[in-house]
């Protein structure tokens, strides 16, 4: 059973979870720690896989404890649950916390998000990889990108429309916008799955503090393996894998769920590149190194509460045939453009696309065999306007 571990300072919000959860019991160790300088000592003794703290409280306050939980116990999914309920408190936290949630939050929505994460720590079994991505605090942004969003918050004249266009060419900010407008501190009733919703949630003025007071948008520095000029064309595959796969779809809701998809399908590569320069991050040559990188971006993507439809597209995209569908939707999109675009970059090279499954024998399973001819110049059209 997991081990989670609920941090408060008020001893009667304690047990209120206690009771609140008490359903949960026969399926969660839970425990209680009553301030930050409890839950540390906790740690030391204890391994837990979730942690929930309260984010104002004396002494050792939230911040300062999961900065700890960070920083010694990276694979401990971090959930911050604060009564501070303002936009701005919840963007500087982004780069320690997974999920936020507003107090008082109910049974429901708590009950929620941990039976997600916990489903979540069963998709990625490696501890070194959980670790990972529990070290995670940000994402490297391109700087042309960064600075064209200084630019843009600085003129007035520019539109919500504009900010959308430019965060649409970096995975790193269209992610974490994603992830704030998803937490469970709108308490939505559906999903954010556009870049256009998620802007319209969080607003210019958010936005700007998300993109300039948070350092998970400070100009990136490169080392490592990931160089400017790698990070360039890992950004710019993710962008087209998004167009294509937003173009192979009729319907426009799918296919903005598809081109955020696509932005994001390979962002465990630009993880293991960043936090762990000693793993393979380049381009996947195997059915393993492809299930690594997609098992990590979807592991991470699923923790910041995205929506289902990209996390499970981020998950199987180099094995679709591994989820059940009787129709061409997001997942069978992002896989295709992904398929399709290998081929046509290295069509001289035979082993370049052997890690797949067989795409005509997938597309005649979820019926659209008979527009791979289509799709083949669609991608064709694509990377030839990308080109000029």
């Amino acid at each position: 059973m997991p081990n989670i571990l609920f941090v408060d300072d008020e001893q009667r919000l304690l047990d209120g979870l206690a009771r609140m959860l008490r359903p949960q019991r026969q399926i969660w160790n839970m425990h209680f720690a009553l301030g930050g300088e409890a839950a540390i000592a906790q740690f030391a003794a204890t391994r837990f896989d979730i942690i929930v703290c309260d984010m104002r409280m004396p002494n050792v306050d939230g911040m300062t404890v999961l900065r700890h939980v960070r920083d010694h116990h990276p694979s401990t999914v971090r959930i911050a649950l604060s009564g501070q309920t303002d936009l701005a408190t919840m963007t500087q936290t982004v780069t320690v916390v997974h999920q936020f949630i507003a107090k008082p939050c109910d049974a429901a929505t708590l009950r929620s998000v941990l039976e997600r994460v916990c489903m979540l720590q069963t998709l990625l079994q490696q501890p070194r990889l959980q670790q990972v991505v529990g070290h995670l605090g940000d994402l490297p942004v391109l700087p042309r990108i960064y600075d064209q969003l200084c630019l843009a918050f600085d003129d007035p004249e520019t539109t919500m429309r504009q900010i959308v266009r430019i965060v649409e060419q970096d995975v790193a900010v269209a992610a974490r916008c994603l992830q704030v407008a998803n937490s469970a501190f709108f308490g939505l009733r559906r999903p954010v799955d556009t870049l256009d919703q998620a802007i319209a949630y969080l607003g210019m003025t958010t936005l700007r503090d998300l993109v300039l007071s948070s350092a998970v948008f400070s100009s990136f520095r490169p080392g490592g393996q990931l160089t400017y000029t790698e990070l360039e064309r890992l950004e710019q595959q993710a962008v087209l894998v998004a167009n294509v796969a937003r173009a192979l779809l009729d319907d426009p809701e799918l296919g903005q769920q598809a081109f955020l998809a696509g932005m994001l399908h390979d962002i465990g590569r630009l993880v293991l590149a960043t936090y762990a320069p000693d793993a393979p991050a380049g381009r996947p040559t195997s059915d393993a190194a492809c299930d690594m990188h997609a098992e990590i971006g979807a592991y991470l993507l699923g923790l910041w509460g995205l929506p289902h439809s990209i996390v499970e597209a981020v998950a199987f995209h180099h094995h679709p045939e591994r989820v059940t569908s009787p129709r061409f939707d997001v997942l069978a999109a992002v896989c295709t453009a992904n398929q399709l675009i290998d081929e046509f970059q290295h069509a001289d090279d035979a082993a370049a696309t052997a890690t797949g499954p067989a795409l005509r024998d997938y597309l005649e399973g979820v019926g659209a065999a008979d527009r791979l001819d289509d799709f083949r110049t669609t991608v064709a059209d694509l990377i030839g306007a990308f080109r000029e």
